[in-house]
């Protein structure tokens, strides 16, 4: 529904415009392709890689270290605020 693209792109607008940040970045566990993807539409950049970062019970999970710098994000804010080709201006 889009609800968690909406969501993190609040979050990312309040840490570059408000708070003035140069870099947003995150662990996300490498199984969570959903949370990936979005955060992937968002601008986000696989970084790294954590093999076995955390223990859940019995289990060890991986995480996957994403960032976004204010560079690329406000590129991608300017090309959202552009109308698309064929767009009446």
């Amino acid at each position: 529904r889009g609800f968690g693209r909406f969501m993190v792109r609040q979050a990312l607008r309040a840490a570059f415009d408000d708070l003035g940040l140069k870099r947003v970045d995150l662990g996300v566990f490498d199984f969570n392709t959903i949370a990936i993807r979005c955060y992937e539409l968002e601008g986000f950049v696989k970084e790294g890689h954590l093999r076995q970062a955390r223990r859940v019970g019995d289990e060890t999970w991986s995480l996957d270290l994403m960032g976004i710098l204010v560079s690329e994000w406000r590129q991608i804010e300017d090309a959202r605020s552009k109308p698309a080709d064929g767009d009446a201006p």
